[in-house]
């Protein structure tokens, strides 16, 4: 009966947590178009606040309370699954057609960023200096990705004035959209991570492949719905884009926050998880560039790689 409570309360801080973010989507790229941001910014700049919400909120939190391999395994796990789980997911619902100059940006940036991770955790921490570092790579990136966006193909501007226009509220709208995520974002991570540490005790299942699977699924959800909706809707870019931005920006700015004020330490997170990080966009680009189309075979590719990657972790780790 206790397990049943305690899966309960799983599922409703999860469901606390998409909720927020889905709120904080619509608010901050909503205030983002009011002010005057054109879509495509909006899409690729704001969304990524939103979507990576719970990643920055759960990971804060078990970082502040020195559980440091839920709050690294969130981030790392996270990345993995979404090229892994969600691209190859939705290639296999419906084969993605990409458009975007800047689809081939995300990847090589995130291919770098993820050598950087793996270069600063070579001290087994990320340290508030290497927070610091992460947090000015991040600030580039973010000018590059605007300066970028400002030359995209018409096609892939059209997508985003399609998928976001509709979110433009009125401005008091907005921010009551962005107050209450924030208030289900927080009541909701503290849920998670009180059901979470029990359920990993009560099953024995060490933190570090709780973070990596269970955790990084339920705060990967808000990148999955949009994933897949836009796939099923012809939106290659939009699915693909916001995937590798929002992984970006949990390894650059979630990351990089955390560590000026907690630095994290590597214990049951290895460096195999690292290389399988930098390894998955790594897999991504030859797939991209074959045509810029990602069929259903090679999104089968994707969804077998990461397969092997949680039998690695719940078999032979």
């Amino acid at each position: 009966m206790i397990i049943l409570g305690t899966i309960s309360l799983f599922f409703i801080g999860g469901l606390f947590l998409y909720l927020g973010a889905e709120g904080l989507v619509r608010g901050t790229v909503s205030l983002a178009l009011r002010v005057g941001f054109k879509p495509l910014i909006a899409g690729v700049v704001f969304f990524t606040l939103g979507a990576a919400s719970p990643e920055l909120f759960v990971s804060f939190i078990t970082a502040a309370n020195s559980d440091f391999d839920l709050a690294l395994g969130n981030i790392v796990g996270s990345v993995i699954m979404n090229i892994g789980l969600i691209l190859g997911l939705s290639a296999l619902i419906k084969p993605l057609k990409l458009n975007a100059h800047l689809i081939k940006f995300y990847i090589f940036i995130l291919i770098l960023v993820s050598i950087l991770i793996i270069a600063l955790f070579s001290d087994k921490e990320l340290s508030s200096i290497d927070g610091i570092i992460l947090l000015t790579v991040f600030t580039f990136y973010t000018f590059l990705l605007v300066k970028f966006s400002k030359d995209e193909q018409r096609e892939v501007v059209k997508e985003y004035i399609v998928k976001y226009s509709s979110l433009r509220k009125k401005n008091v709208l907005s921010i009551i959209f962005l107050i209450g995520s924030i208030v289900l974002l927080a009541i909701g991570s503290n849920i998670f991570i009180f059901s979470i540490k029990i359920i990993g005790k009560s099953f024995l299942i060490p933190d570090y492949i709780l973070s990596l699977t269970a955790i990084a699924f339920i705060c990967s959800i808000p990148e999955l719905v949009i994933a897949i909706v836009s796939a099923i809707r012809g939106q290659g870019d939009i699915s693909i884009g916001n995937v590798f931005s929002t992984s970006i920006f949990n390894l650059l700015f979630v990351l990089g926050l955390i560590s000026i004020f907690y630095p994290i330490k590597m214990i049951g997170i290895t460096n195999i998880d690292l290389y399988v990080l930098m390894g998955m966009p790594v897999l991504f680009l030859p797939l991209a560039r074959t045509g810029y189309y990602v069929n259903r075979f090679e999104g089968l590719l994707l969804l077998i790689a990461y397969l092997i990657y949680l039998y690695y972790l719940f078999f032979l780790r």
